[in-house]
């Protein structure tokens, strides 16, 4: 079929294929990343409000408890420390 056709005519088909596919895979990527921003919009606006020292799972609250921490000086007493943790 393609054998009996000038080069010219079976390289503006192929060209032409490859334009279609091109822009079949570039509408479903247009079609996912607005989906994908419809997801992460909803997971925003619906994730709980917690504060930075409120934990969000009870596991690691004994995490954010103070620690003991050299006072500074050489006489060997300790301060307890409750900077902010990450």
């Amino acid at each position: 079929m393609l054998t009996n056709l000038k080069i010219g005519t079976r390289m503006a088909v192929g060209f032409s294929l490859i334009l279609a596919l091109l822009l079949v895979i570039t509408g479903l990527g247009i079609n996912r990343m607005g989906s994908l921003a419809a997801n992460t919009d909803e997971t925003v606006t619906r994730a709980p409000k917690t504060s930075r020292r409120q934990s969000p799972r009870p596991e690691l609250a004994a995490a954010k408890k103070p620690m003991a921490t050299p006072a500074g000086d050489d006489d060997g007493q300790w301060e307890a420390f409750s900077g902010s943790q990450v």
